[in-house]
This record gives structure tokens, sequence and C-alpha cells, in this order.
């Protein structure tokens, strides 16, 4: 079976939410909000839900190299990657899980038809899931032969 977006994204324990900082935001507010929440990355929208690009750890160690003491002080939109891959709800999983390995990133939007942001997906969700499904798999191999393993 081939899961979807979707399906990844409602299984989630975060659901579809995606925390969003706008262009403008300092990059010291969103270092903020990435430590405090404990995420890779944050998505940069304008517009509404519009995703205008995505700013990530990496994003960060780049400019506090490139821009020294004063990355603190910039805005989002001067160390944000622009224009990100983004996915769809009807993707593939197998589809983004390419993508990101092709494209060396770990984290993409999620958008709807009208290209509005709907959730963000890690590689860190895609393995949770795939270790969920060989576990369930694992399972009901055991419980057709019969078998129940002691566990401990």
């Amino acid at each position: 079976m081939n899961m979807s977006v979707r399906d990844l994204l409602q299984g989630k324990t975060a659901g579809t939410s995606a925390l969003t900082v706008t262009p403008e935001t300092t990059v010291f507010e969103a270092a903020r909000i990435l430590m405090h929440h404990r995420i890779g990355s944050v998505m940069v929208v304008e517009r509404g839900r519009t995703v205008a690009g995505i700013l990530t750890e990496r994003d960060l160690v780049r400019g506090v190299f490139e821009k020294g003491n004063q990355v603190a002080t910039l805005t989002v939109r001067a160390l944000m990657t622009a224009d990100p891959v983004v996915c769809h709800e009807d993707d593939t999983v197998t589809k983004v899980i390419h993508e990101m390995t092709t494209r060396r990133f770990r984290h993409m939007p999620v958008v709807d038809k009208t290209d509005q942001l709907i959730g963000v997906i890690s590689i860190g969700d895609i393995l949770k899931s795939r270790m969920e499904e060989a576990e369930n798999k694992a399972d009901d191999l055991e419980a057709m032969a019969g078998f129940v393993p002691e566990r401990s």
C-alpha cells in the first residue's frame, strides 16, 4: 500500500497544524519559535497562508556564518529558502521521500489546490509512519501464524 500525504498528515500527533511566520518576522523571533516548539523548520507565509518560503535550522547556521552577530536582527526574508518544493495531499509518500532524498531536505510544506498551506511533513514523520506500518505487519503475521512472542 502506498500511503498518501493526506493519510500521513491525519496520523500526525499535531495533525495538520504548521507553525508559521511572515517574511518580516525577525530571525531572533523565528529561532525562538523553533527552540520553544523543538522543531527544525517554520513555514514562511504571506497573504494568509500562501507559502513564501521555509526557514530551517540549516538556514540559521548558514546565516550565522555569513552574517555574524547581526543575524538575529535580520528579517526571515534574508535567510529563508524562498519558493520551497511543496507537495499536495494526494501525492504519495513515496514521491515525497524521493523529492526529499534527491534534493536533500527534511521538511516539506503541504498545500491545497489553491496553494494555501495546510500542513508540513518531515522525514521524521515519514520514518515514524513507516516503522508503525512495519510493526503492524509483523503483528499481523504473528497473529496469522498463531504465534504470540513474549514482550518485555
